[in-house]
Parts: structure tokens; sequence; C-alpha cells
């Protein structure tokens, strides 16, 4: 579970929230129109219950490696923060901010102030400081790491309330169910986690989640190009999540369960993304990993993989041809007895390896999937459990990848499903 640690992290949460303290430059930005080499983004909505976590992140961030002001390199930081855990009412300003060093002192740079009506999670929004964010810092490369909760392929308020989408009660489609925190209230001592959600409002008949879709994310959102797209996120480590994302970005590196609340090495992350020729996510992956395989207990939880997105189609032709020939299989598979990455009947999230294994695919079509699978997926890691066996799962069969299994799903997310680029691809739901 995170802190604050001292005044300097008390300090660097003060920046984020007003945007003005000693070492903060406010309204900035003339000066930083140039032409840069790289650009780290990081996307942070905290204006949910993560905002003590995410506070944290930036804080880290700071103790890391931070080019110089005049470098050809650059930390960018889009920020969301609720004023306090629990206050969704009060309305906060969005903010950019540039992490440099100025004669060998961190800064803090206020690059913008946004509407406080502005969501982070708003595809519109999105687009707007994006496109900001390429006006100020023209590049030859864009990387992104978004930091936030999730939900992965699945539509926009389903995980949360599938009930309302299966009904079509419109209304509560993107209202938090009655039991908004019924899971962390039934385990109480399980570590925080980024399960779902997005950007948080209170109103008087209260809590709406606003949340993007995976298509508008991956086709609406950025206007650049970029090099690696990384998910500090829940549950996004899935086949469709990197296909959609394959024409965005040449890597994504994201987990197949959840994530607990600590998140990635943000102290590493820039070091890692930045002073080097390439950016090498298979070690931010790799750290991400070793912190919490490194735990005890419930803290011992994580999935991990990076998937090279410009290899995915020798997969896909791949995938066409198992799951048309292994129609009857998938249609009549146990769900029960394939490897899942969910808990609390979160069910939407399968080994994609191990549905096809148990669909009938013989040996050496198996061995072809692991070859498959070996040419997109750089790396990949994951612990023995997450989160124990109370409220969590075994993971005994670990392909990098998770996937939709339609036998354990509904008509309503299929007809979603045919939406996808992957389901596009292979016809998985037919």
């Amino acid at each position: 579970m995170r802190c604050f640690k001292n005044n300097v992290l008390a300090i660097v949460a003060l920046l984020v929230i007003a945007g003005c303290d000693i070492g903060c430059t406010c309204g900035g930005g003339k000066d930083r129109i140039k032409e840069y080499e790289s650009v780290m983004i990081l996307y942070s909505d905290g204006y949910n219950d993560l905002m003590s976590y995410l506070k944290e992140d930036i804080f880290d961030l700071t103790k890391g490696w931070v080019p110089d002001k005049k470098s050809d390199k650059a930390i960018v930081v889009i920020s969301s923060l609720a004023a306090a855990r629990g206050n969704y009412s009060t309305p906060t300003k969005p903010s950019m901010l540039q992490i440099y060093k100025n004669k060998g002192q961190v800064q803090v740079d206020t690059l913008r102030y946004y509407s406080e009506t502005m969501k982070l999670s708003d595809p519109d929004d999105m687009k707007i400081i994006l496109n900001d964010l390429d006006e100020l810092f023209k590049a030859k490369h864009y990387g992104a790491v978004m930091s936030s909760h999730a939900s992965g392929w699945v539509p926009e308020g389903y995980y949360r309330n599938p009930d309302a989408f299966e009904s079509g009660n419109t209304y509560m489609m993107r209202r938090a169910s009655a039991d908004f925190e019924r899971e962390r209230l039934e385990y109480p001592d399980d570590p925080a986690v980024k399960s779902f959600g997005g950007t948080y409002r209170k109103d008087e008949s209260g809590i709406v989640a606003y949340e993007i879709d995976l298509p508008e994310l991956a086709h609406q959102c950025f206007p650049f190009h970029l090099d690696y797209l990384i998910f500090d996120a829940c549950l996004m480590g899935g086949v469709e999540v990197a296909y959609e994302l394959k024409d965005l970005a040449d890597y994504v590196v994201f987990s197949q369960a959840e994530i607990l609340a600590d998140g990635l090495d943000y102290i590493k992350l820039s070091s890692r993304l930045l002073d080097s020729d390439s950016p090498d996510v298979v070690s931010v992956a790799d750290d991400f990993f070793e912190q919490y395989q490194n735990k005890t207990d419930l803290y011992r939880s994580a999935t991990i993989s990076a998937v090279d997105c410009r290899k995915l189609d020798a997969l896909s032709t791949l995938c066409s041809e198992l799951f048309g020939k292994y129609r009857e299989g998938l249609d009549n598979i146990n769900a029960s007895r394939v490897q899942g990455y969910f808990r609390y009947n979160h069910h939407w999230y399968y080994d994609l390896k191990d549905i096809l294994a148990k669909a009938g695919a013989d040996e050496a079509e198996l061995k072809a999937i692991d070859a498959a699978l070996g040419e997109c997926i750089i790396y990949k890691n994951a612990t023995e459990s997450f989160m124990g066996t109370s409220s969590g799962f075994e993971i005994k069969v670990f392909s990098g990848l998770s996937m939709y299994l339609p036998a354990n799903g509904s008509a309503y997310l299929d007809n979603f499903y045919k939406t996808l680029a992957w389901n596009k691809a292979t016809k998985l739901v037919d």
C-alpha cells in the first residue's frame, strides 16, 4: 500500500493539484516548442480512488532518470486528481506537466491547465489534450504510459454493472452498481487493485464512471504514432487489445489480470524508456514482475507481457483457421477447466492458448500456436497465483495473452465483440 513518505511527496502532490510551488514554473510551454528526439507521456487519470497511488507515481518519476531542460528528450505528465478519495463532486483542473532538470535540480513545469469539466477518460477531451501536447512537443518518437482503472476490451461501463447492459437498462449502464465497493468490503485485507473505472463523477443520484472504449482509444484519441503503449491498469493484456492497437503502437506492455495499485516501477521507468537509443519495454515488464515476485503473501501477484504488435498477423491467421476448425469445441467448452485471469465472476478474460487446447487442438497445432505467440510476445511472466486462493486464482497456464471465451459470455458481449478488429480478422464470434 502506498503512503506519503515525506514532505517532498506532499509537495509533488500539491504541484499536481495546484500547479505551483518551489521548483515549479506556471503557465510555461512557449520555449518547449522545438524538435525533440523522444517524448515519454504519463497519462495519469486519478480522479478516482487511486489518487494517492498516482500522486506517488509522479513523485517516483522525479527520483529516477530526469532529462535536462535543454535535452532533446522529455517527460510529460497529464494528470487529473480528485480533491480527496471519495470526493468526486468537487471539481479540479486537469494539468499538463513537464519534469526536467535545471542546473541539476528537478523541476516540475506546469504547461497547461484544463477546464474542471474535462475528463481524462473522455475520448473527446483526451484528443484535445494530446493535440495540445503534439503542438508543444514536436518529436520524432512518442511513447505513452496510461495509468488508471481499466477493464480490457469489454464495453464502457460493462465490467462494473453487466446486468444493466444485459437487461438494456440505459440509465444504469454508466452508473456504479449499488454495491460500488462491495468487493473491497468483502475482502478488506486484499491489496488495492486498479480493477475498473476511469474518471468518477458524483451527482445527486450516485457515482458515474467515465471510460474510453478500446476502439475509441485505438483510433480516435492519439494524433501521433507511438513507439510503445504501456498500461499500468488492470486486465488490458488481451489479444483483442493488442490487435486493436497494432496500427497505433509498435509495442504494448500490459497485464492479463488485475494490477495491484502500486503499479509499475516508476523510479526505473524513465531510464528504461528514454535514457538509451531505443525504449527497453522488456526491462519495463521485467521490473514490474520482479517487484511483485519478491513480495510475499497476497502481494506476490502479477501477470505481465510485452507484445510486438507488428507481428500479430501470423497469430490471427492461425487462430482464424483453428476457430473455424474447432467451432463445436469452442461452443461446448467447459469454462471451469480453462485458465482464467479474473476474480469475482468477471469471466471475460481466459488464456488464449488454453482455450484452444481445451477446444480440441492437437499437439502439432498447439506447437504452431506456441510459435505464433513466440513471434509476437517478446516477454511474459506470471506469479504462481494471484491474490491467493480465497479471493483469487492459481496461474497454472500462461501464454502471455488473454481472450474472450464466447461459451461463457453473452449475446450482448458477442454483438459488441463483432465490432473489434480481432474478431473481424479471426471470426471467434461468427
